[in-house]
């Protein structure tokens, strides 16, 4: 019988960027079915720490394990992640349609100068119709709302069948309905034995789908479930002593200062991840 072993695994992982420590002694792991949010003030790191397990970006210590493998040595298992970016970092004045944006999502399956074949462009749309968005198929990717332009992204990162779905705050800029919606699909993703990491500000909506909650402020401040780290003194050390937690009903929320003191060094980091 094979061992269960983590699909990301950190281990005292610490990462500079221009000589400041921007991920400090995280450890870390992710199982297979699991549904994780990573969530924490602006410049808390979280980006960071996800380019760190896609393996955009190097460490400057520790160890980490993609699928048991280094990120950088995964070759065509890198397939079996998909990612999700920020939708507020593409251009969208590129003239590509929605179906070739979903066919990108197989470039490392079929070779980037190959032409697609019938099996691949039937993976594509058996995607746009999970997705719901097959009258979309035709339309340019500019001309979409927010929630549409969320839908195809999810589609491309989930054309090549993925194991892991990796998302970084994939509610910006869409309204709450859109956000219920696309969270509605990303448990049901989960249901079907996706294994998901998100980042995420919504810390009241994470609490309800995720399974896993791991609150960053640089480090790791707490890890586990909703109910054991969403408290008093896990917000304090990420948001500041006058953060606080209100719900309504079994929801929580995060209630901020209207002008919360952050360090110096968060700052810093939140310039560096909107660059």
């Amino acid at each position: 019988m094979h061992k269960v072993q983590p699909l990301v695994k950190l281990s005292h992982v610490y990462v500079y960027y221009q000589n400041v420590l921007a991920v400090e002694d995280v450890s870390l792991a992710v199982w297979p079915g699991q549904f994780l949010s990573i969530i924490g003030p602006n410049g808390s790191g979280k980006t960071t720490l996800l380019k760190v397990m896609l393996g955009l970006m190097p460490i400057d210590s520790g160890e980490i394990r993609l699928f048991g493998r280094n990120p950088q040595s995964m070759g065509k298992m890198r397939q079996a992640i998909g990612y999700v970016p920020q939708i507020t970092k593409i251009d969208y004045t590129f003239p590509v349609t929605v179906f070739n944006t979903v066919m990108m999502g197989l470039f490392g399956q079929m070779g980037l100068f190959h032409w697609p074949k019938k099996a691949d462009r039937e993976k594509a749309w058996r995607a746009l119709e999970k997705m719901d968005i097959v009258d979309l198929a035709h339309r340019q990717i500019g001309a979409l709302s927010g929630g549409q332009r969320q839908r195809v992204f999810l589609a491309r990162a989930l054309v090549a069948d993925p194991k892991l779905l990796i998302l970084d705050e994939p509610t910006t800029g869409v309204d709450s309905s859109t956000s219920s919606n696309l969270y509605d699909l990303l448990l049901s993703l989960h249901q079907e034995g996706i294994t998901i990491i998100l980042v995420s500000h919504d810390i009241g909506v994470v609490a309800e789908y995720a399974d896993q909650i791991a609150c960053m402020n640089r480090r790791l401040v707490a890890h586990g479930r909703p109910q054991e780290v969403l408290n008093g003194e896990v917000l304090s050390c990420m948001y500041g002593p006058e953060a606080g937690l209100v719900t309504h009903g079994a929801v929580p929320h995060i209630v901020l200062p209207r002008h919360p003191h952050r360090s110096a060094h968060l700052i810093d980091e939140q310039r560096r991840e909107e660059e």
